[in-house]
This record gives structure tokens, sequence and C-alpha cells, in this order.
């Protein structure tokens, strides 16, 4: 049975999150920031053994629980895409699997970049989400992500980094679940011009070693064919999650890239 978090099974939620280090940062970092029910993202315990992440039409989803109860849940409440860390739920299928990465500071090697940049520690919130999101297009998707990220950095719970040219954002790296002990990084991007002279490497490579030099594990999760940029930067594979869509959707995944 899938219910709401309450003080009931709080527990049991939280030693299926504990079981499952790929997803583990980022449930655990969103229900400490905003609590078990907020306006951007609701949270569930499945069966006593599974732990559920609603956020808009995505989720996350982990530990032991019924598939087919699972599936019709996620369904009725409009989720398309899942990461799953468990049984694929009926009436998704894995659209591909992510690979989840961990920072290995010795296995690091400085990236080369063939273009100048400067790096803005403390970009301002509206222009990394003007970055990632089309305001006119999609102005819920601005605001929440807005939202979330300026309220993950009033409680110190994200870090993003921005590489800057001529004034303009050409790329981000950021730590969007982030807390004493691990820094999960995502939103790792570069803007197409820009792409493939080392940039998003570079800014990624500074982060996770001021990071990991800070004694946090630094983790992220990526698709098959960013594995070998990644290793290049010293992540080193450590699982798999898989990224589930409705039978009836496909879209890719929001998983790291350059």
């Amino acid at each position: 049975m899938i219910a709401q978090l309450c003080d009931e099974n709080r527990q049991d939620f939280l030693r299926a999150v504990h079981g499952c280090d790929a997803l583990a940062p980022e449930m655990l970092t969103d229900l400490s920031v905003f609590g078990a029910q907020s306006a951007l993202m609701r949270f569930f315990a499945a069966d006593s053994t599974g732990a559920l992440e609603l956020k808009g039409a995505g989720a996350r989803l982990c530990g032991t629980y019924d598939a087919q109860e699972a599936g019709i849940f996620l369904k009725l409440m409009g989720v398309e895409s899942v990461f799953v860390h468990g049984a694929l739920p009926q009436g998704y299928h894995a659209e591909e699997p992510l690979f989840y990465m961990v920072y290995d500071a010795h296995r690091a090697a400085e990236p080369e970049t063939g273009l100048l940049f400067e790096t803005d520690r403390e970009p301002a919130a509206a222009k990394i989400t003007d970055f990632f999101c089309d305001r006119k297009n999609d102005p819920d998707a601005w605001d929440n992500f807005y939202s979330e990220l300026c309220t993950k950095r009033t409680h110190g719970a994200a870090e993003v980094w921005a590489a800057v040219s001529r004034g303009e954002i050409i790329a981000t790296a950021g730590a969007y679940a982030l807390c004493a002990q691990h820094a999960f990084l995502s939103g790792i991007e570069t803007k197409e011009p820009f792409r493939g002279q080392g940039v998003g490497g570079k800014l990624t490579a500074l982060l996770a070693e001021k990071l990991s030099g800070q004694g946090r594990t630094v983790t992220l999760l990526c698709r098959k064919e960013r594995r070998g940029f990644y290793e290049r930067l010293g992540f080193i594979r450590s699982g798999t999650v898989l990224y589930a869509v409705q039978d009836d959707a496909g879209k890719d995944p929001a998983a790291n890239k350059e």
C-alpha cells in the first residue's frame, strides 16, 4: 500500500532511501529542505519497504514494492517519467539505464579547454533558470526551477557554478543536493556553440574537486555515452538506475550532458 509520508511511516521511508545510494542524496535533501508535503514535491512510503518522491510529472522510486500498485499510482498522479532503483512499475518501460558515478580525486585528470572563460561561483538564480528553462513557453517550469533553486541555496543545499564568456553563461555545473556528507551533481550542460572545447569538463572538475576536498562524497547520474567523459574527470561507476517512461510516452531523460 502506498501512503503519504507521515510520522508513522517515516522510518520505513528512510530505510528504503538509505538502501539506495544513487537516489538517496536527492530524496533526502528534498525531504529535509521542503518537508513531506510541499507545493513542489510530495513523498510517500510504499509497503513499508519502498520510498517514492513525486515532483511535477517526474518521480523517484526505490526499495521494494508492488510493481502493479506502483504503476497504477504513478499513472493516477500524472507521472510521465520515473528514476527507478527496484522493480519496474507496471505500465512503464525502461528508456535507458543511467550510470551512478562516484568521484575519486586520485583518478582525476586536469581537463584541457580550448576556450578562456570566467568562473562565476554565485551566478544569479534567475540567470541559471533562464539557461535551463524557457519562461515564455513554460512559465510553470521556470517558476518551479527558480523557486527550488532559491530555497535550496537559502538552506545551503545547493551550489551552482557557471562558466561565463563575454558576459554570457555558456555552461553550468551544480550540486543540487548538497549536505555535509554528500554532493549530488546535476545540471551539467554547455550551450551548443561552445561544446567540444572542454568548458563543461573543466567547470565540473573544479566543482567536484572543491566539494570532495570538503570531505563530501561527490556523485552523479549519466548516460552510457557520457560515461567515458566523466571517467576522465575522475568518476567511477558504482551502480545503475533505470530511467523509465509510460508505455505510451517517451522523452529524453534529464541526465548530465556537456
